[in-house]
């Protein structure tokens, strides 16, 4: 039986972080478990935003929410700009809205997940750069997708919206690996927002089972190295 040190994804995250981290696989081995649970002990520190600033962001949610519980599309786009979606998906977006499914916690999901799309001025990390930042660590701000200079990962985004889901809103939920290079948010009604796979839903899917689904046509990992979805 092969090591899973030497084999399949297992293998290929030990090689590659070794090499980028400059250690011992055995070394990075003890912050490594199961694909399902913990590809690597988070070694670098993202800092919340404070109340000030979060409460400051809170406006601009909103007035997302209110324009597309009350104007759909067209008013989201009032808000957020014309090329927020791309045309091919616009039919979707309609239907999407006034599917009947967007309870109150959808449409703030929806609204907190456009939001971020908005205002994100960073790049997105590429693959290698986002384990890196994973196996070197470092210190990081949530505020950092608001700048031009930085570049973000999957994990900063999650965590950046479970922080304003939870701490404006109330919506308990949790950030969750769902492949072995990315992470999503995923609410305790079971929700997902994920603004790196499908910006044109504010990263919303309603249910883990749509989510997934919609991953089986969409290689995340290419999006890492691409920049995002649809980008």
């Amino acid at each position: 039986m092969e090591s899973p040190k030497e084999g399949g994804v297992r293998g290929i995250v030990f090689d590659f972080a070794a090499k980028i981290a400059g250690k011992a696989i055995d070394q990075i081995e003890k912050g490594v478990t199961t694909c399902g649970e913990k590809v690597f002990e988070m070694r670098f520190n993202l800092e919340p935003v404070g109340s000030e600033v979060l409460e400051s962001w809170r406006p601009e949610i909103d007035s997302i929410y209110y324009a597309a519980r009350e104007r759909g599309l067209e008013g989201v786009r009032e808000i957020v700009g014309e090329d927020f979606c791309h045309e091919e998906h616009d039919a979707f977006v309609k239907e999407y809205l006034r599917s009947g499914q967007m309870d109150d916690q959808k449409w703030r999901l929806f609204a907190i997940g456009m939001f971020y799309l908005k205002n994100k001025k960073a790049g997105w990390d590429n693959f290698e750069d986002t384990v890196r930042k994973v196996v070197i660590g470092g210190d990081y701000s949530m505020e950092n997708f608001l700048d031009p200079e930085e570049a973000v990962n999957c994990h900063e985004v999650a965590n950046v919206v479970q922080h304003i889901a939870g701490n404006l809103y109330g919506i308990d939920g949790k950030v969750r690996i769902v492949r072995p290079y990315h992470r999503c948010f995923v609410t305790e009604d079971g929700e997902v927002v994920d603004p790196m796979v499908f910006p044109a839903s504010g990263g919303l899917f309603f249910n883990e089972k749509a989510y997934f689904s919609f991953l089986e046509h969409v290689d995340v990992k290419s999006v890492l190295k691409g920049g995002g979805a649809f980008s």
